[in-house]
């Protein structure tokens, strides 16, 4: 009896082993991550480009929403845009692409965010990066590097200089090299040319007062 109830078990197992499926495996759910990014502004249009990766492949598309809002920036810096982003099966890797407008103003650095949102098939891990525009204009910096350098030199020698060069611009050349022997005289009693030879041999800085 024994026996036959243990062959009647087995054979119910056996039955419902034959019957039972095993649900399909599915991918684990990925992140999304979108990076901090740093571009030039110049004189013409350019396209920031900022990265944003999913944190393995993913069997099913992945897609993303996406928009920019401004920081210190606005839209006479950056063209406001949204979109959405997909990843395709496998894929770990796309960009955002944002317009800055070139100009030729002297401007501080400034940002713009680009925020995800509504991802599917995903979570979202890190959602919010910032752009920053950084001002490149090469003619503005070469000017604040010579006032700079002009402003460490002596008053007198500058003054001195700028009428040497006045005047030869017209005028007879014998007067023009009199009055040039006139103002190096000036200029050699002055102060602040014993204080320039002074720092010459001593090997610092000199400290002009502009007499």
């Amino acid at each position: 009896m024994a026996r036959l109830a243990l062959l009647l078990i087995a054979a119910l197992v056996a039955a419902g082993s034959a019957g039972a499926t095993i649900p399909p495996q599915r991918d684990p759910i990925r992140t999304l991550s979108i990076a901090d990014a740093t571009t030039h502004e110049t004189n013409v249009d350019t396209v920031a480009v900022l990265d944003v990766t999913l944190s393995g492949p993913s069997g099913d598309p992945v897609t993303v929403n996406w928009a920019t809002a401004d920081g210190t920036a606005d839209s006479t810096d950056y063209v406001p845009d949204s979109g959405t982003l997909t990843f395709g099966p496998g894929q770990i890797a796309a960009q955002i692409a944002v317009m800055i407008k070139g100009d030729a103003l002297d401007e501080p650095d400034e940002t713009v965010f680009v925020q995800l949102s509504g991802a599917n098939h995903a979570t979202i891990d890190r959602g919010r990066a910032t752009l920053t525009i950084v001002d490149d204009d090469p003619v503005l910096d070469k000017a604040r590097e010579t006032a700079a350098l002009l402003a460490s030199k002596s008053n007198v020698a500058l003054r001195i200089m700028k009428e040497l060069a006045n005047r030869a611009l017209g005028g007879e050349h014998g007067a023009n090299l009199r009055t040039e022997g006139e103002m190096f005289g000036e200029l050699f009693a002055g102060e602040d040319a014993k204080e320039g030879l002074s720092a010459f041999v001593e090997k610092r800085e000199p400290v002009f007062k502009g007499t």
